[in-house]
């Protein structure tokens, strides 16, 4: 699937305990889908948490989120 979208970049963040941003452009399709879904909404999310939200669904649904929990450290 993601090999048939845009080329992602992932931005490195400008400090260590930022997490790195994401930036992608959806095709027509999936950017008419996100479009409908927003404005279905009773309030307007903002676009990060849609995507935010949208990315969470699949990562769970392929297994991937919630992350296991990290090791302690020693």
């Amino acid at each position: 699937m993601l090999s048939a979208m845009a080329k992602i970049t992932i931005k490195k963040p400008d400090k260590p305990d930022k997490p790195a941003g994401i930036f992608f452009r959806p095709d027509p399709d999936t950017e008419a889908a996100l479009q409908a879904f927003v404005e279905a909404q009773p309030v307007e999310p903002t676009s990060p948490a849609v995507a935010l939200t949208a990315l969470r669904y699949f990562l769970k649904a392929q297994g991937f989120y919630p992350p296991p929990p990290k090791p302690p450290a020693k």
